[in-house]
């Protein structure tokens, strides 16, 4: 509702009017929407870039690029060290922050990648990643016709922090009733609303899951783990598009699905077997929009694998290993599902909107089950296979710290085929 409003009133106001200033606290709260960003930055973008502005995106967790690129247009040390941290800290994001500065018409980008190059110096190992700032730095000072700051290095070290990767801020367990509990309240919710008879369309089982960072040498080869390199078998080849390898996001321990509380997980998912999820995303025009879903048999024989040159020598890295605990949930259809909009009467699906807004249910990473957010654009006869939220314990940053979501077809599911996936980050 928030951006719809920021959206309405960028939308309506004359080019050269400036919007009235109680709407910048409207505009910063949609600014650090996953979903909704673009349109908080839109409104902002109006107003005069002045001191009084800059607080205020100062004050504001910094989440996404488009914030990012609203900083850019302050061209002060204090706005360099946050950005340059901002990059820092997300090395799975460079992807959209060398996209956000590529594409800014301000000078200021020019001075912020300086930075950035800068802060990444001070770091080890990172000089594939320093090489690609680099290379969008000459690029800038081109255009604009600037030089990088003499003194670049030195603004470096003003940043000692970030000379080792930020420790994970403490795990946030998300409130995840008992399943049986919920799934009571579910039950009741539908009955009150006249929607009994559709409860089994509209609403699926799922595992939440809920990430913890560990140390790596404490994972079994073979367990269930977001990030770190991932256990294959020797001969297998680790998936890549057009020699890119793809970026591991987690491997599922099926067995360890199988043994939870709920529903019966048999019929849904393989009984055993080990999936191991990848997604492309170095490839900033088609981001995040391929796949691949590895499956291996529990009797064949894994080795940890080393993650291949290629991945590192364009920046990139493994996020760091966490540990999964497995929570059975419940999870509805966004409105904008089939089920809704083709495969309830009118009258039924104006019930079911009022009903999907009442169930306050927490935003997590998921196995099956279904996306709250809009899935109009979901392939016919697909469904959700897995849903990795923007996680710092993983430091995970989709897009514009979004969700990653990885769709499979009913029948190919039915029959355990994920050699075809659906791969897409947010809408």
């Amino acid at each position: 509702m928030l951006a719809c409003a920021a959206s309405a009133v960028h939308r309506t106001l004359p080019p050269d009017v400036r919007p009235d200033r109680r709407w910048l606290g409207v505009a910063l709260r949609v600014l650090g929407s996953a979903a909704f960003a673009q349109f908080g930055a839109a409104l902002i973008a109006r107003f005069a870039p002045d001191e009084s502005l800059l607080a205020e995106l100062m004050r504001a967790p910094l989440r996404t690029h488009d914030h990012a690129v609203l900083l850019a247009r302050h061209d002060t040390p204090e706005v360099f060290a946050r950005l340059a941290s901002f990059a820092a800290e997300t090395c799975l994001a460079d992807t959209p922050i060398l996209h956000a500065l590529e594409k800014s018409a301000h000078v200021e980008a020019a001075h912020t990648t300086f930075a950035i190059i800068a802060t990444l110096e001070a770091q080890p190992g990172q000089g594939p990643r320093v090489k690609r700032y680099a290379k969008l730095g000459k690029e800038l000072a081109a255009r604009f016709g600037v030089k990088p700051p003499k003194k670049a290095k030195a603004a470096a070290k003003a940043l000692p922090e970030l000379a080792t990767p930020p420790p994970a801020p403490p795990p946030v367990r998300p409130n995840l009733p008992p399943y049986a509990d919920l799934e009571a309240m579910v039950t009741r919710a539908f009955a009150d609303a006249g929607l009994a008879a559709h409860l089994r369309e509209l609403v699926s089982p799922a595992a939440a899951l809920v990430l913890e960072r560990a140390d790596l040498a404490t994972f079994a080869v073979g367990a269930s783990r977001v990030g770190g390199p991932p256990d294959l078998p020797e001969s297998t080849p680790w998936p890549a598009v057009k020699k890119a390898p793809m970026t591991f996001v987690v491997q599922l321990d099926l067995a360890e699905v199988a043994k939870l509380p709920g529903p019966d997980w048999a019929t849904l998912l393989p009984p055993c077997g080990l999936l191991s999820f990848f997604v492309h995303d170095s490839d900033p025009e088609n981001y995040a929009r391929r796949g691949a879903v590895l499956v291996t048999e529990p009797t064949t024989p894994l080795v940890r694998r080393e993650a291949p040159a290629a991945l590192l020598a364009k920046g990139r890295a493994l996020a760091p290993a966490c540990r999964v605990e497995f929570v059975p949930t419940l999870r509805p259809v966004h409105p904008t599902h089939r089920a809704v909009t083709h495969g309830l009467p009118p009258l039924a699906a104006e019930a079911y909107r009022t009903l999907s807004a009442s169930l306050d249910l927490p935003l997590v990473s998921l196995v099956l089950g279904h996306r709250a957010r809009h899935d109009g654009d979901v392939k016919r006869g697909h469904r959700l296979l897995l849903l990795m939220t923007s996680d710092p314990q993983a430091n995970f940053h989709w897009g514009d710290v979004d969700e990653l979501a990885f769709f499979v077809s009913e029948k190919a599911l039915a029959a355990g085929d994920f050699s075809s996936v659906d791969v897409r980050v947010g809408d």
